[in-house]
């Protein structure tokens, strides 16, 4: 027989469970206090977060590459935002918020820390005040609050700039609970409009989704504190699964927009993906993983390859754990409800990510235990609650102890934001406490190679990644990328060769091959491989850049120009476009056009040489030869060995009667240059030997 039924038969109400207290009496402000310290201790806690840098691995998809974002707000990106399939998620109001940031701060990486940080925090006062509504208890919850925003399993969500969708979510989120719950209790505020608490629940929970779909399960949650610490089960469970009905309907929505939007970016395989069983296996193990991790927070690491294979025991051992401790809540239900609802929060809102559906390469993400884990939490720190009020424990020396627990969270949180200073510690840790992490070696090499110049060393990690995973295509790119930047023209070639052959799509793949091409003077196989770039992905600016110049280099000034203004449209602050636009218009002969577009390549790079020697020639062939020699004397002091510039700046003399100096600056281009025949040339005209 049912609960229910067992209830309806004694004709009265069932009472709240025991564990329930009526509303803590006490001062009205000790709530809010509470909620202060706790957001003050998280903003001190995270504070290192805002000397981190961006790490590239997926900020450059959110904020530092992406034109739109870089734009900041405008009504054009808005709708942008909300039409926008790109990153393999429909989350606007991500986007959006991503775009304020760089209205704010523009591309100072702790501007976009902070706007993280701070939605942390608010996180952690909106769980206090949410689990304090529900059950009445200040302390459980303030406990439960501040384990949520000290434990180093959340580090991943706050100090990654592109995991900004995790904590808008979850903010969302919580908020959408907390008028679901004052709807739930609405008996205890009459005069609150009913209508209006549910209407605002579903807006935020449809905000939540609009950030990122992980909470897709919260109607599903919000049924489980029907029964606990709501106590709606008198209500029938029909009338209040009728209720999550609309909430139900925005979660299928967004989960079908979500999976159509991870395969049109190749993140979710059709056929020929990891097998069902595999993955199930995978999830169950990874559950495992996150509990140890949650009690033993060490080993973090940004990126965890999927497992090759995985042991039977290894597999029956998890889900024999899983299934003991839902039986263990199941069973203790009726006494303790706070178990089972815990552990259902957990599983809950942990399905959406727990791989069962594949997505990406990583067996699991500490990313995905944000909201998860406040289910174990409220677990933990109720029943050792209830312990220890059965107990002898000095009140005392338990806070001392939750203190002392709370400080080690504090400490291991700090010691991982360290790891997230920039890409080298970020993936150069992951290396250190994961094994065959493919991607981790290419994010090093990738950041030694940009950052450092050391390509020896980048080539290694590249050649170490693909041994591991020989269809990395990241790291065959990056490996054709770093021999090209070595000279090794042909190497380059297989490499980029073989990067396409495991994706044909690879739009940066087809530009930098297109690149190598160019070098090679095969312009039309380059100019190729530069519209297959923008096939596969339009707005891709340095393609267009890149094309510009090959239409260029063959005399199609007009298809060139159309190129360069592609690339700037798409790309802010694209100084190399600009110049390259005023180098189209210089060779034909439009000097007046020219020199506002190499004024706008010096606004945006103030040492860019070749801009300042482009400029100067756009003025010299406008009849302001005077003007021109300041710039050309620029482009010298930028980059004393520019040959091109000593002899621009020769001419120019040699117009003004400077003969001289003229002489001089012609001599030094053919000592740089010997077989430089136009300033021999030149010379000649000038009446003066070449000097020896």
């Amino acid at each position: 027989m049912s609960r229910r039924a067992s209830q309806a038969c004694a004709g009265r109400r069932a009472p709240a469970p025991a564990s329930l207290p009526p509303k803590a009496a006490g001062p009205p402000l000790r709530p809010w206090v509470i909620a202060l310290l706790l957001a003050a201790g998280t903003l001190a806690v995270y504070a290192p977060a805002l000397w981190c840098d961006f790490v590239g691995y997926d900020d450059t998809v959110y904020v530092t590459d992406n034109w739109h974002v870089l734009r900041g707000l405008s009504w054009g990106q808005v709708d942008w935002a909300f039409a926008n399939l790109s990153a393999g998620f429909w989350h606007p109001l991500t986007w959006l918020s991503h775009m304020l940031d760089v209205q704010l701060y523009g591309l100072h990486p702790w501007g976009h820390h902070l706007t993280n940080v701070l939605l942390h925090a608010a996180n952690t006062v909106l769980l206090f005040l949410l689990l304090h509504r529900m059950t009445g208890y200040a302390g459980r919850s303030a406990v439960v609050a501040a384990v949520f925003a000290l434990h180093p399993l959340h580090v991943e969500s706050v100090a990654w700039v592109a995991e900004r969708k995790d904590v808008l979510s979850a903010f969302f989120g919580f908020v959408s609970l907390w008028f679901y719950v004052g709807y739930a209790q609405r008996k205890e505020a009459p005069r609150e409009p009913v209508l209006l608490r549910y209407s605002l629940s579903l807006l935020f929970f449809a905000c939540s989704l609009a950030s990122k779909t992980t909470l897709v399960t919260l109607p599903l949650l919000m049924l489980v504190l029907d029964y606990w610490p709501l106590d709606r089960t008198t209500a029938g469970w029909r009338r209040l699964a009728g209720e999550k009905a609309p909430f139900l309907a925005l979660s299928l929505a967004a989960g079908l927009l979500t999976i159509h939007a991870e395969k049109s970016i190749g993140a979710v395989a059709a056929k020929g993906g990891i097998p069902l069983l595999m993955r199930a296996s995978n999830a169950l193990v990874t559950c495992v993983r996150y509990l140890r991790q949650m009690l033993w927070p060490f080993d973090l690491a940004i990126f965890y390859p999927y497992p090759k294979a995985l042991p039977l025991w290894l597999v029956a051992g998890a889900a024999l754990l899983l299934m003991a401790v839902s039986v263990w809540a199941i069973t203790g239900a009726r006494r303790r409800p706070y178990l089972l609802v815990g552990w259902l929060w957990f599983l809950l809102i942990l399905l959406p990510v727990s791989g069962l559906i594949q997505v990406g390469s990583h067996s699991g993400a500490d990313r995905y235990t944000y909201v998860p884990l406040a289910g174990v939490f409220v677990m933990i720190v109720w029943g050792c609650a209830e312990v220890l009020a059965r107990s002898r424990w000095p009140r005392v020396l338990a806070r001392a102890t939750v203190a002392a627990l709370l400080l080690a969270c504090a400490a291991r949180t700090e010691d991982q934001l360290r790891h997230w200073r920039n890409a080298e510690t970020l993936f150069s840790h992951a290396l250190a406490v994961t094994q065959d992490n493919y991607l981790a070696y290419n994010n090093v090499g990738y950041y030694l190679m940009h950052k450092y110049g050391r390509l020896d060393d980048a080539i290694e990690c590249f050649r170490r990644a693909i041994a591991l995973y020989p269809q990395e295509v990241e790291a065959l790119g990056n490996l054709g990328y770093a021999c090209a930047q070595k000279g090794q023209a042909a190497e380059a070639i297989t490499w980029y060769q073989a990067a396409l052959q495991a994706n044909p799509a690879h739009a940066a793949t087809h530009n930098n091959l297109g690149n190598v091409l160019s070098g090679l003077g095969k312009l039309d196989d380059a100019i190729r491989e530069y519209q297959l770039a923008l096939k596969y992905e339009p707005e891709y600016a340095e393609a267009h850049n890149n094309l510009g110049i090959a239409y260029a280099q063959q005399g199609r000034f007009d298809n060139a120009v159309l190129e360069f203004r592609a690339a700037i449209r798409f790309k802010a602050a694209y100084a190399i476009a600009h110049n390259g636009l005023a180098n189209v218009f210089t060779l034909r002969g439009q000097y007046a056009e020219a020199v506002p577009e190499y004024e706008e390549a010096l606004r945006l790079d103030p040492a860019y040489a070749e801009a300042q020697n482009g400029l100067g020639y756009a003025l010299a062939g406008a009849g302001r030869a005077d003007e021109a020699i300041g710039h050309y004397e620029e482009a010298l002091r930028l980059s004393p060995g520019y040959v091109v510039a000593h002899y621009n700046l020769g001419c120019a003399l040699a117009r003004l009667g400077r003969r001289e100096e003229a002489i001089a600056q012609l001599n030094e281009a053919l000592r740089l240059q010997p077989d430089y025949k136009d300033a021999s040339q030149k010379l000649q005209e000038l009446g003066a030997p070449a000097a020896r």
